[in-house]
């Protein structure tokens, strides 16, 4: 009579053992070849954005986007940045935080920028002659990776940042429609001009008019003027002059004018643009020149 024993279970136990080995050495040996296969990363400016406009500066930012692929995760460890304006270096940073990127995966950084123009003038000696710069964002993207050590992945971005011009507003001419020893009915023409590259709305145009170093009227202009980049309007104000406020000199020079007149315009305004970072700015002008009185 034969009798069947099955296997002790320590002989088992190496079987099991040298199995369990080589699986671990398979997943070793996976993680061996994808660290061996590592790629670099994939890198991109993706946008650029002016965040804030003033007569005083600008805030930019700029979005790097990081594409991971390879089936580890990887980490960035840090970014050199300058922006330039007209080819000549304004500023210059460094973020030194580690962000991981997943396998396979990508992750997108956001970078401040922030400047004042007075830094501009310093740099660039011709600023005022221009209405908008060229600048260029240069960064370098810093990995630290498996097998290939740190890496330094260039990128670069260009634009154009538009330089925020107060609108001139200049007195053209006076004419007379009304004359008497008490007073006088006139109707001043006050041209508008827009110097921007980008469209413009005045709002509550609040004036004060000398003429001669006297003051002959002030007001304000309730309506909306829209102003396309780079055009001019006129606008006729009518006004009041009261010789027994101002003089009987007024009326002299009204009633037989000889020689053009000196003028002061001053006063301010609010601003909007057709630029969604720049509303509701306000803005004083002072104008000095001559006018002619007209019949």
């Amino acid at each position: 009579m034969s009798t069947n024993h099955s296997p002790s279970p320590l002989y088992r136990r190496p079987l099991v053992i040298t199995m369990l080995s080589l699986l671990a050495g398979c997943a070793s040996l996976e993680n061996i070849q994808s660290v061996a296969n590592i790629s670099k990363p994939k890198t991109s400016i993706t946008d650029t954005q002016i965040t804030k406009l003033s007569l005083d500066g600008a805030n930019l930012a700029f979005k790097i986007k990081v594409d991971n692929p390879n089936p580890i995760p990887i980490k960035m460890a840090g970014l050199d940045y300058a922006i330039l304006f007209d080819g000549q270096q304004l500023t210059e940073g460094k973020k030194r935080e580690q962000i991981s990127i997943k396998a396979n995966g990508s992750s997108e950084i956001t970078i401040p920028l922030a400047f004042k123009f007075a830094e501009l003038y310093d740099t660039i000696s011709n600023l005022k002659d221009k209405k908008e710069l060229n600048y260029e964002i240069k960064a370098s993207a810093i990995f630290d990776l498996p097998i290939l050590g740190m890496q330094a992945l260039p990128l670069s971005t260009q634009g154009k940042l538009p330089i925020p011009q107060i609108p001139k507003i200049s007195l053209n001419k006076i004419s007379v429609d009304e004359l008497s020893f008490t007073g006088a009915k006139l109707n001043i023409q006050m041209d508008l001009t827009n110097p921007n590259v980008f469209g413009v709305d005045i709002r509550n145009l609040v004036y004060q008019l000398n003429i001669n170093n006297q003051p002959w009227a002030k007001g304000n202009v309730s309506e909306s003027i829209s102003l396309k980049e780079n055009a001019s309007q006129s606008l006729a104000i009518p006004i009041h002059v009261n010789f027994i406020e101002i003089g009987t000199s007024a009326f002299s020079l009204l009633k037989n004018p000889k020689a053009p007149l000196n003028y002061q315009l001053t006063g301010n305004m609010l601003l909007d643009s057709t630029l969604p970072m720049l509303q509701n700015i306000k803005m004083p002008f002072n104008n000095s020149a001559s006018v002619v009185i007209s019949q």
